[in-house]
């Protein structure tokens, strides 16, 4: 199943991950980015890496391409 995402998926303290892999990621956003709307970020729940800031429609391009969906698809 390949999920597209939609800006307005882009929602904090969404979790999602990929098939056939252990690592969850969860969407978040910097409060202190410079530039508002290029504010959500991936937060990786094993290791607390942070992506850089994206926008909601960078981050739903993003998401779709990798091949990403929200756990409750898996």
């Amino acid at each position: 199943m390949r999920i597209i995402w939609e800006a307005e998926d882009i929602k904090p303290g969404l979790r999602h991950s990929k098939k056939h892999t252990k690592e969850i990621w969860i969407i978040g956003y910097r409060a202190d980015a410079d530039d508002y709307e290029a504010r959500y970020v991936s937060v990786s729940e094993s290791d607390g890496m942070v992506t850089k800031p994206y926008t909601k429609e960078e981050l739903a391009v993003i998401l779709s391409e990798g091949g990403y969906v929200p756990i409750s698809f898996l």
